[in-house]
């Protein structure tokens, strides 16, 4: 999986690369349903080593946490928060499993610029 499961642990946003969260959201659903519950997982990244591999219920959460950040900030945006309002947001609600190693502000700023084009 790479890039696209930053396991249990903030993902690092390469927007200069091409990173589009709405499509990784839609890349972990298909590969959710093409894939049986018994395959498992390589990730490029973790918040401890012995998450480096995983199952389908680690897509899953990758998944819903990134759909939960986009709706959040697409919220704040339609409320009309400003780029710096949203960045002071201290957690993403329904948002599990994630460990906060800092890189809720890096994920804020992409969805929030992802969202408003900028």
């Amino acid at each position: 999986m790479g890039d696209l499961v930053f396991n249990h642990t903030y993902p690092h946003l390469d927007r200069g690369a091409g990173t589009n969260m709405k499509n990784w959201v839609a890349v972990l659903d298909k590969t959710v349903s093409f894939f049986d519950n018994d395959a498992l997982f390589v990730f490029g990244h973790a918040n401890k080593d012995d998450n480096l591999v995983g199952n389908k219920d680690d897509l899953k959460l990758t998944r819903d946490n990134i759909s939960k950040l986009l709706q959040l900030v697409e919220s704040e945006i339609k409320a009309g928060k400003s780029s710096e309002e949203v960045l002071k947001t201290q957690s993403i609600p329904g948002v599990t499993g994630w460990d906060d190693n800092g890189g809720l502000p890096f994920v804020l700023d992409g969805a929030y610029k992802e969202l408003t084009g900028k």
